[in-house]
């Protein structure tokens, strides 16, 4: 190899490091639902207009669901929300009351504890959960919208002769995992083959449902290198068939020239991450042409995983796999031994009774599958373990954000949720101010005004926003964009025409905004807040007040369902006082200063 050859591989290597280590930066291991609530989704369809969204954030030790809710345009009084189990298309029972946290047109709280039952939270990850809004007009329900993970949506093919029609005797076998993205506009692939009798002389996408054959629909020989199958395209042409499970990997050689090994393209059942092996990962690198692709699906209740992983092209027989901790980058222990798996160039088997730090570590990119071999005991080939699920952000929009605040009863909700690549972001809001002239994100952090950074003026109907900003837009959504939302230092803002400069407001939140106050935390500029120590607290609480006019103020202690469990008497000159909070259950409670035209809040949890 020439000198100006190894420059420009170790220049591939490390911006593809640097590119993958950014990626795995911004994700945090809180799952983000979003519920886009309309008419359409109604049993039976009506023909309100109205619309509403949902954004339900679960916290990385899965204690906590943070519920934010907006909507605008109800045909009368509104009566009754709740969150149903039912699928799409089905009505089904109320499991959850929400009518007791509705405040000013929305929603803003947190269930926790008992109500947050295992069950309840893998029905979410299923979407077997959707929200219902009730009206006087429309009283079975107005606008209803399913409640389902933000994730791009992913595909495993297993491929073998078995599927080919007819089957095919060949030791050959193949893995291949595809992302398509949320927007469907893009479908990413990484696939490993091996064992094959000869070269691949031909490689496509068809169209055909299982046990059928189908013309090709994509030609994927440019992505071909030697066994390894890895690029993108645009599945626009096959989008139907794909999702419908019609579409399936076909691999050609000379001994077999209408396919050697065949792979239907089928939805896991379960939470999926993925992961490309390489030399290239391993630290320090590894010059090596073997390559694997693996798939792993988290059973719902996240107490399990399935892996499957295939390889080609090691210096010899695998002698021990594991999952190691460790971000991109890093090399790290030993979490998991899997080489009880390994058979051939497949390891495939359970993981049984995941500790929960284990699963925070995969959903934060912080898990590695190593794959040794004698001549590299070490690792000769390393995949960095992703997931499907997109990093999830919160924005709860009102007046008192404005700077200066804005005094309106105009409020809303949004979400916004980013790719694991980095390369789009999912932007959902519905606010209910009216006559609505102009919608953008503005670069800014809490308390202060930055300029504009994403118009959004002419996609607003009905006082909604649903769109993607994508990195192919006019208007490209940038690396730089994903790190100002990962900074909490993009917010929303809603101009109307009596509000030229903003009516309401919402910081883009990394994770959840139920820790804001419900009228807004913000006071030109300014926040103020509560001080609370130690938590988590045993037996007594100290509470230090801010410096705002506390004379005719009260102070409570409420927990996640609202209602007051303390209300402690102060002097309006103290700067802190001393609760004791040892006869109350243990479980998440909040202080909450009230003043009468500001309120501040600071959760703790008691143990």
């Amino acid at each position: 190899m020439t000198m100006r050859t190894n420059y420009a591989c170790i220049t591939t290597l490390a911006l593809a490091l640097s590119a993958l280590a950014t990626s795995a930066a911004h994700l945090r291991p809180h799952l983000l639902f979003s519920a886009r609530m309309n008419s359409a989704q109604q049993v039976p369809v009506n023909s309100s207009t109205a619309l509403g969204l949902g954004g339900l954030t679960l916290n990385g030790t899965r204690d906590t669901l943070c519920v934010n809710i907006g909507w605008n345009g109800l045909s009368s009084a509104l009566t009754g929300l709740h969150i149903h189990q039912g699928l799409p298309g089905e009505n089904g029972p109320v499991l959850l009351d929400l009518v007791p946290f509705i405040q000013d047109n929305r929603v803003l709280t947190m269930l926790t504890g008992a109500t947050l039952t295992p069950e309840l939270i893998a029905m979410h990850l299923r979407g077997e959960l959707y929200l219902n809004l009730h009206t006087e007009m429309n009283p079975n329900g107005e606008i209803r919208g399913q409640i389902i993970p933000e994730a791009d949506v992913a595909f495993v093919a297993d491929l073998n002769g078995m599927q080919q029609v007819p089957m095919v005797s060949t030791d050959g076998y193949g893995l291949g995992t595809f992302l398509l993205a949320k927007h469907n506009g893009s479908l990413k692939f990484n696939a490993v083959f091996t064992g094959l009798s000869g070269p691949i002389t031909a490689i496509h996408f068809h169209s055909g449902a299982m046990g059928t054959s189908g013309p090709v629909v994509q030609d994927l020989a440019a992505f071909l290198n030697g066994n390894t199958l890895n690029g993108e395209v645009d599945p626009t042409p096959f989008l139907a068939d794909l999702m419908a499970g019609n579409i399936y990997l076909n691999v050609h050689t000379d001994a077999n020239p209408n396919g050697e090994v065949r792979g239907q393209l089928m939805k896991p059942m379960g939470i999926p991450f993925d992961a490309m092996l390489d030399g290239a990962q391993q630290v320090p690198a590894v010059a090596t042409d073997a390559r694997g692709a693996a798939s792993m699906v988290a059973t719902w209740d996240m107490d399990s995983i399935w892996y499957d992983v295939v390889v080609d092209g090691l210096s010899g027989p695998m002698e021990a796999a594991h999952l190691h901790e460790g971000a991109l980058g890093t090399a790290g222990p030993v979490v998991i031994d899997i080489a009880d798996g390994i058979n051939g160039n497949r390891i495939s088997g359970w993981i049984t009774n995941v500790m929960m730090d284990d699963m925070i570590e995969l959903l934060e990119g912080n898990l590695y599958l190593n794959v040794h071999t004698a001549a590299n005991p070490n690792g000769e080939i390393r995949g960095q373990v992703y997931r499907y699920l997109r990093e999830g952000y919160a924005i709860a929009l009102d007046g008192a954000q404005q700077v200066p605040s804005v005094n309106t009863s105009a409020s809303g909700a949004g979400i916004v949720s980013v790719d694991r690549g980095q390369t789009n972001a999912h932007v959902m809001f519905v606010v209910n101010a009216t006559q609505v002239e102009a919608a953008h994100f503005h670069n800014g952090v809490a308390g202060t005004n930055g300029p504009v950074v994403y118009d959004m003026s002419d996609l607003i109907m009905d006082n909604g926003v649903f769109t993607y900003w994508k990195n192919t837009d006019a208007q490209p959504f940038l690396l730089a964009n994903s790190v100002q939302f990962r900074n909490d230092s993009l917010y929303l803002n809603v101009h109307t025409m009596n509000h030229p400069s903003g009516e309401v407001r919402g910081q883009v939140r990394r994770g959840a905004v139920c820790s804001m106050s419900t009228t807004g935390v913000e006071d030109a500029g300014e926040r103020t807040t509560l001080s609370l120590y130690p938590v988590p607290v045993v037996d007594r609480l100290n509470i230090a007040l801010p410096a705002m006019p506390i004379r005719s103020a009260v102070l409570e202690v409420v927990d996640v369902m609202g209602a007051v469990v303390l209300r402690p008497a102060f002097r309006a000159s103290s700067s802190t006082i001393t609760v004791d909070v040892s006869a109350l259950p243990t479980g998440i409670y909040f202080a909450r200063l009230s003043t009468g035209d500001q309120l501040v809040t600071a959760r703790f949890t008691k143990q």
